[in-house]
């Protein structure tokens, strides 16, 4: 899988998440059914850095993140 046209090296990613709280809540869900989660994934060229997570509200996310 190739992140970017740039080749190969470090990369840094923007993960944007949208509705994974409504997503944990939704049973059977179809094809043709609208989205209920939506991800916006940004790549770039960059250094190597330690993770940084700036905003971390779902209440999914937290209960999947106490588990571990």
């Amino acid at each position: 899988m190739h992140v970017s046209a740039a080749g190969p090296g470090c990369y840094r990613l923007r993960v944007r998440a949208s509705g994974p709280d409504q997503g944990a809540e939704v049973i059977g869900l179809d094809v043709d059914d609208d989205p209920v989660e939506e991800y916006l994934i940004q790549p770039w060229h960059a250094p190597q850095a330690p993770e940084t997570r700036h905003k971390m509200s779902d209440a999914h996310g937290a209960e999947v993140r106490a588990r571990t």
